[in-house]
């Protein structure tokens, strides 16, 4: 209901939106790291799925199902393009989670203004919105508004990270030392490995 605006005859429909959206997003990244690296992995695909589901949100109500399978396909292919140039820029993000929700919301506020159908937007709002730029008699208002906000919302949260992280920086605390990121922090801060690499503790060992 939240992803339908609250109306419940939209309901069945983004359901099904959402579900073809993460199909799409999914299987979009499998085929790039298929074709990248020759072989299937699991973290790309959970990746994908997400990416898909994340950039349908913004338009799911308003987009057809066929919309929504495209929409997730695209968020899928943005992510893993988004995820290889974090890596390449250096920036440590070991769940990838730029690349799915700044690089799949991107892609999701875009698209939302690009698929949605004047039937399904009048059924979605109580007042007369514009609809997909890529839809009959919708022209591009919609989307001009989406990429807009896009855009503020990118300087809002830009300006407010760089206030809070700066300050710690300043501070001295937004990093650990060379040393302990060296060491890992299970072994400098929790006392030790977060996994066994096989080893058996004998006080655990059962007769």
């Amino acid at each position: 209901l939240a992803l339908s605006g609250g109306f419940v005859l939209l309901a069945e429909k983004v359901a099904v939106g959402t579900t073809l959206a993460a199909a799409g997003g999914g299987l979009a990244a499998i085929c790039c790291c298929f074709i990248k690296d020759k072989h299937l992995d699991l973290p790309p695909l959970c990746n994908g799925i997400l990416a898909g589901l994340v950039a349908v949100c913004s338009g799911v109500a308003v987009s057809e199902p066929w919309a929504c399978f495209v929409i997730g396909i695209i968020g899928g292919f943005f992510e893993f393009g988004f995820a290889i140039a974090v890596q390449k820029m250096k920036i440590d993000d070991p769940l990838d989670a730029a690349a799915v929700h700044m690089g799949g919301g991107m892609i999701g506020m875009i698209c939302g203004g690009l698929f949605g159908t004047r039937i399904n937007t009048d059924a979605a709002y109580s007042t007369e919105q514009p609809c997909g730029a890529f839809m009959p008699g919708c022209g591009g208002k919609q989307l001009g508004v989406n990429v807009l906000t896009m855009i503020m919302v990118a300087i809002w949260s830009m300006g407010m990270g760089s206030i809070v992280f700066g300050s710690m920086r300043l501070a001295g605390i937004l990093r650990i030392s060379p040393e302990e990121e060296h060491a890992g922090l299970d072994a400098s801060h929790h006392g030790g490995s977060a996994y066994d690499d096989g080893k058996t503790d004998p006080a655990t060992e059962f007769e």
